[in-house]
């Protein structure tokens, strides 16, 4: 007994002597020069560019890596900036490493950083691609099996030919596999359960994402890219060469919360609804461009006060960064339809819109109920008809500068109740949304049961009056539009023995209007 606790006790100082020697070696300056040495070699063949590390520290009771400032040089020359440069770069290894042999880190971090993609005068990225290390008749060499609980690229900025994206990114759980499979072709994978990018854009909530890809030295394919967040989700493929000039090919498909998404793009006139883009992207010689289709679904849209049913879309499109055209779509509300087509003006300030469109089958009862908010008397007049015409309109972000020009029909529907006010006839004008909200009616030409009715002008401007003429048999007809406009309640019963005339003209503005008007009967 006490000879085998005398070797144990051996065994521990012979340990601890180790440890003590192996920590005093990892301190010299020739252990650090070595170390350094090691990873500027092993970062240049697994990038393929030059790679320069100043600053460099290793804290072996920490297990812990610092740099003052990496760089990896691509095929830049040498008065542009290099493909990477980060400052303050940490990297805590796990103590799991020393015992598999594969390269786990508690915390890989840099306090900020730079990355600069650019086109030369002959076309060429400077993206060198890996070194081809691959010994003959070797089928598989892996090259890094790298996890990491913690990952944070604070402050960084994206240069691609010269445009400034601000970027940061904070991941947990990373995990990357990289290997070589044949002469300079790597195939890899990475993963990660929460990404947190942000940039220009508000911050994204955190992200699952997967991918697996390989690469040459002239360009990428990535086979399976994954996201999921959220509210949002997606799927993408495709390759990326970039010798001798730089392409790119995608197909994607995304899913996503329609509200969250116009939150993240500060834009305010839409509130909820689900959305399903897909399609195909092409960049090549600098140009980006677009093509799909998309559905939307439940959407909920707010235009001041008003506040519709819930809307569906569908819609094809071309995009490039200067505009995104809409060939063809289709919008379904209140039982009516709206086609035609579109197109996005995209700018450094806010997006301009345009649609030209025919509008078919609207019901007129349902568009009154969503007018309620107007303060008219709609809901008593009972108003009915099948609404449909042309429709072309812009307008810039959440419908600021809304410039709305329709000529529209109305025929009554095929059935009545006894209290319906059935309308027929036509309407055209122009609207305006701008500070305030301006109607011009070029003509409105209308007849129900027992009137009609005919006006013109306009109302929130300065120009002439909504001048207006309505002839009718039927008091009834028109009972709540009068007790609305003077604010009392008139008689129970009004017969006419002959027609009356209200005539007269409506000035002011939608909120505030100025009625001047008489009634002239027998």
């Amino acid at each position: 007994m006490k000879t085998l606790l005398r070797v144990s006790m051996w065994i521990l100082v012979g340990l601890a002597t180790l440890g003590v020697i192996a920590v005093v070696t990892t301190t010299t300056p020739w252990f650090q020069r070595w170390m350094r040495r090691r990873i500027t070699a092993s970062l240049g063949r697994l990038t393929g560019g030059r790679v320069e590390i100043t600053g460099m520290r290793f804290h072996p009771l920490l297990l812990e890596l610092t740099a003052d400032r990496l760089v990896i040089h691509g095929l830049e020359p040498l008065s542009q900036h290099p493909l990477l440069a980060a400052r303050g770069v940490i990297a805590e290894i796990s103590p799991a490493s020393l015992i598999n042999l594969q390269l786990r880190l508690r915390q890989f971090s840099w306090t900020q950083g730079q990355i600069s993609i650019f086109t030369g005068p002959s076309g060429i990225v400077n993206l060198p691609g890996p070194k081809a290390s691959l010994a003959p008749g070797q089928a598989v060499r892996n090259l890094m099996t790298f996890s990491a609980q913690t990952v944070t690229l604070g402050d960084t900025d994206i240069y691609w030919n010269g445009k400034d994206l601000p970027f940061s990114a904070n991941a947990s759980n990373l995990a990357i596999l990289l290997r070589e499979t044949a002469r300079g072709r790597y195939d890899g994978s990475l993963a990660s359960p929460s990404i947190l990018l942000g940039g220009k854009l508000k911050p994204l909530h955190s992200l699952a994402l997967s991918t697996q890809f390989s690469f040459t030295a002239k360009g990428a394919k990535v086979s399976s890219l994954t996201w999921r967040g959220r509210g949002i989700s997606g799927k993408a493929a495709g390759v990326l060469s970039w010798d001798p000039t730089l392409r790119s090919q995608f197909q994607f498909a995304a899913f996503g919360n329609v509200g969250l998404l116009a939150r993240l793009c500060h834009f305010t006139g839409l509130e909820s609804g689900q959305i399903k883009i897909e399609g195909a992207a092409d960049y090549q010689t600098g140009s980006l461009s677009v093509q799909g289709r998309a559905r939307a679904s439940q959407l909920a849209v707010r235009v001041g006060t008003i506040r519709p049913p819930p809307v569906a879309l569908s819609f094809t499109y071309a995009a490039d960064r200067h505009a995104v055209k809409l060939p063809n779509f289709v919008l379904a509300a209140v039982g009516g339809q709206v086609r035609g087509s579109g197109e996005v003006q995209l700018g450094p300030r806010l997006p301009r819109f345009a649609l030209s469109a025919r509008a078919e089958h609207f019901n007129l009862r349902s568009i009154s109920h969503i007018l309620d908010g107007l303060a008219l008397p709609l809901q008593t007049m009972h108003p009915v008809g099948v609404l449909g015409g042309e429709i072309n309109a812009s307008w810039r972000g959440d419908f600021q500068n809304l410039a709305l020009a329709f000529n529209l029909t109305l025929k009554p529907p095929a059935s009545l109740s006894a209290q319906d006010l059935p309308l027929e006839g036509s309407i055209q004008g122009e609207a305006s949304r701008s500070k305030t909200t301006r109607v011009i009616l070029k003509m409105v030409s209308l007849k129900t049961s027992y009137s009609t009715i005919l006006a013109h002008g306009s109302l929130g401007s300065a120009q002439s009056p909504l001048s207006f003429r309505i002839v009718t048999t039927d008091f009834e007809e028109w009972r709540p539009l009068l007790e609305f406009l003077m604010q009392t309640r008139l008689p129970a019963t009004l017969a006419l023995k002959q027609p009356a005339i209200f005539s007269g003209a409506i000035s002011g503005t939608l909120g505030r209007a100025l009625l001047n008007a008489r009634l002239q009967t027998g």
